[in-house]
């Protein structure tokens, strides 16, 4: 065993500690990995499965992710037909653009594309055209919807850009999250205009919608947690977590298999996993705390601390 660096030393570590064989042999040798692998989410996910006092976003899972905005689509004229569900352009769109929406000057409804491929002047809708028949009317096609990265877990904060111009050029533009009904109730997809985004709501755990799109190409940027792979038996593999922290895997696991085989010892190492995981969160607090002197800090309003100027009571009095 290489002190905890790869994940076939931790799952070796975690067989050695329970009386087993670890040159393969062992009938624990697979449940030994599943273990890893529950500890390994426990920890990832904030640890409260293993503390319930511990609900911890870890530095080490943070990534930054950037996107990059479609830019509306209104080249030459569209061609439809009452009753379905193709559409004609004109002007070929030179990206494919199934998932964006379409909209025709002056009817009210508006359909997602479902499928086109680039280059192609035909593409199709998702459901039958309700307006008239047309053959060169002005269109719209604009991109609300983006999926998130494979790994996305959750959102640090909001979306940000550097498109619009500030009074402090290191303040980003920030895209505020808010209620996926408020963003339609607000932006409904029939009176959309272009321009910045400046608010984004879920549509699923693993895709946005914005509430406007850009006039041009953008780029947005956002911190999230990723959600790191299952591990494998594997000597050549490093865990996400940092090498120090690699051991609290290994007793946790221990903990189940110990549970597993009816062994006494699963309450004593069940503990250290908690003292282990315990030390990590304070550890992952005071690397918050250091960027920073004011975090954590309330600042009152200095009215709510002393009168700004005194004022006189009915009586005459001054009071301060």
């Amino acid at each position: 065993m290489a002190n905890f660096k790869f994940t076939k030393d931790i799952v070796d570590d975690v067989l050695f500690r329970a009386g087993e064989r670890t040159d393969g042999s062992s009938e624990f040798q697979d449940q030994a990995l599943v273990y890893v692998n529950r500890a390994w989410q426990a920890v990832w996910m904030g640890g409260e499965e293993i503390d319930p006092t511990i609900r911890e976003d870890w530095l080490w899972l943070r990534k930054l992710g950037v996107m990059v905005l479609s830019a509306g689509i209104t080249d030459g004229s569209a061609a439809t037909t009452k009753g379905s569900a193709t559409i004609t352009f004109s002007v070929p769109p030179t990206v494919s653009v199934t998932g964006y929406y379409f909209r025709v000057k002056g009817w009210q409804d508006v359909y997602t594309v479902t499928a086109h491929t680039a280059n192609s002047p035909t593409a199709t809708i998702d459901g039958a055209w309700t307006g008239p028949t047309t053959v060169g009317s002005q269109y719209d096609l604009f991109r609300l919807n983006y999926d998130l990265p494979s790994d996305f877990l959750k959102m640090n904060g909001p979306f940000y850009c550097r498109s619009v111009a500030q009074a402090y050029p290191w303040i980003p533009a920030w895209i505020d999250g808010m209620d996926l009904e408020a963003i339609k109730q607000m932006w409904p997809a029939d009176r959309i205009v272009a321009g910045v985004p400046s608010a984004f709501a879920f549509n699923s755990v693993n895709n946005v919608r914005f509430n406007v799109y850009p006039l041009d190409t953008l780029r947005v940027e956002f911190d999230y947690t990723f959600e790191p792979a299952a591990l494998t038996y594997s000597g050549s593999e490093e865990p996400a977590i940092p090498h120090q922290y690699r051991k609290t895997l290994a007793d946790a696991a221990l903990a189940f298999l110990y549970l597993d085989k009816n062994d006494d010892r699963a309450t004593i190492v069940g503990a250290v996993a908690k003292a282990g995981l315990q030390g990590m969160a304070r550890d992952n607090r005071a690397k918050r705390q250091a960027i920073s002197q004011t975090f954590g800090k309330i600042y009152p309003r200095i009215g709510q601390l002393t009168r700004s100027t005194p004022f006189r009571t009915s009586g005459g009095l001054i009071v301060g």
